[in-house]
């Protein structure tokens, strides 16, 4: 979902969705982020000036009730044990610690870090 701001009137408007949905559950942070990036490239439209975009997600369920078929396979291992060792993290040291990408440059040119997180309903 993208949506700009609609209390500027002097702004264009525009508001979309995208429904994606998933071949094979996963808890794969990567995949699900693949996923919203394919969504996010069919509705965004570069001409206007955003306020919000979100995801949701539907149908969830537990881990262990994925079923695998011939074609599709669930998680691999090492990225159960990947998501695993961040849900750990997560419970350590608090939600957003480790950040699944990283914008590189700031406005000025010079080389910055900026976290991409999901928004924890915080005010910024």
């Amino acid at each position: 979902m993208v949506t700009t701001n609609r209390h500027k009137s002097e702004d264009a408007q525009y508001y979309a969705t995208r429904p994606v949905r998933l071949t094979i559950g996963t808890s794969d942070t990567g995949r699900l982020i693949r996923a919203a990036l394919w969504g996010l490239k069919g509705i965004y439209r570069p001409e206007f000036r955003y306020k919000k975009c979100g995801v949701l997600f539907l149908d969830l369920h537990p881990a262990d009730g994925v079923q695998g078929s011939l074609f599709l396979r669930p998680d691999r291992p090492e990225r159960v044990r990947l998501m695993d060792c961040i849900d750990q993290l997560n419970a350590r040291y608090g939600r957003g610690l480790p950040a699944a990408g990283r914008i590189a440059r700031g406005s000025c040119g010079r080389s910055t870090s900026r976290s991409v997180t999901p928004h924890d309903g915080a005010s910024s």
